[in-house]
Parts: C-alpha cells; sequence; structure tokens
C-alpha cells in the first residue's frame, strides 16, 4: 500500500511540473571560400542563430580576403553578427566589424559585413552550396538575400548548413 501511495505521488508531480521544450532556432553554420565574379575570394566561418521569427540574432563570423597581395598579412574581420534572415535554404548573415577600421578586409568605408549563403546539401552534394560575402555600409539582411540569390557563386571549397525553424 506504501508504494502504491508513493508512486502515485510521483505521478502527481511528474504531471504538475511544467514541460520546457527546447524552442527551435534558425541557423546557419559553417565555412567556406567563395570567389566573386572579379576573382576576389573571401574566406569565411560563419555561426549564427537566431528566434524562429528571426528575432534576437547572435553568434559570430570571421571574414578573411583569400587573394590577397601585399607585403602584410591579408585583413582579417571578426564579426558580432545582429541579423539573420533564414527563407528555407537560404541565410543571410548581418553583423558589424570590430576593432580598428583600417584592419577590416573591405576598407574603413564598409563597417559592416554581409554573407548570403544557399545550402544545397552535403558537402558532397552536386550542385554544392552557393554564397556571397562582402562587406556593406548598412547592417541589416532586408535588401540582400534576394541579391545574394542573383550572384549564386558556387563555394570553392567548405560546407554551410542552414536551418529554418519555421
Amino acid at each position: 500500500m506504501k508504494i502504491r501511495a508513493f508512486l502515485m505521488a510521483i505521478a502527481l508531480v511528474a504531471f504538475a511540473l511544467p514541460v520546457t521544450a527546447a524552442s527551435p532556432d534558425d541557423k546557419a553554420t559553417g565555412n567556406g571560400i567563395v570567389s566573386d565574379r572579379l576573382g576576389t575570394a573571401t574566406k569565411f566561418n560563419v555561426s549564427a542563430h537566431s528566434d524562429a521569427d528571426g528575432a534576437n540574432a547572435d553568434g559570430s563570423a570571421t571574414y578573411q580576403r583569400a587573394t590577397w597581395v601585399g607585403p602584410d598579412p591579408a585583413p582579417q574581420g571578426k564579426v558580432d553578427v545582429t541579423d539573420l534572415n533564414v527563407a528555407g535554404d537560404t541565410a543571410c548573415v548581418a553583423g558589424a566589424f570590430r576593432g580598428d577600421p583600417e584592419t577590416w578586409p573591405f576598407g574603413p568605408g564598409y563597417p559592416y559585413a554581409i554573407i548570403v549563403v544557399v545550402d544545397n546539401g552535403p558537402a558532397s552534394a552536386d550542385p554544392g552550396d552557393t554564397g556571397v560575402a562582402f562587406g556593406v555600409t548598412g547592417g541589416d539582411c532586408d535588401d540582400w538575400t534576394a541579391f545574394g540569390l542573383l550572384i549564386d557563386v558556387p563555394l570553392t571549397q567548405g560546407n554551410i548548413g542552414v536551418t529554418d525553424a519555421s
């Protein structure tokens, strides 16, 4: 009888506890090298996430010019992610470069970074992932997702994962 009462008490407590499930997030993660139509290549690494509705974007990214001629190392920038827009297999990640403007990969006139990528499956998929990475004067994805899709440049190296939680 005591065991039955004990089990009933445990069951009542279990049903009374609130159920908390992890909320789904939009995500864009991975790395790659992407070249623009002029042959300028940019290495990037991104780890960004937001709520399913795009709110509370957070994360980081790094950029480095992969095609660089000069006596100094190629400019490299670290980015604090401030905007993430995910629609299906496409993600736009935006953020502000940190540090000295003279060291930003695209120069001091471009304080924000944009990465637009399309996840076409695993690294071995054909076609592979596509994307574009560049510096801009404004730091949000509003106008850049469609622009990135027009570029449609294959990554020459790397793989991106995009998760659309909606």
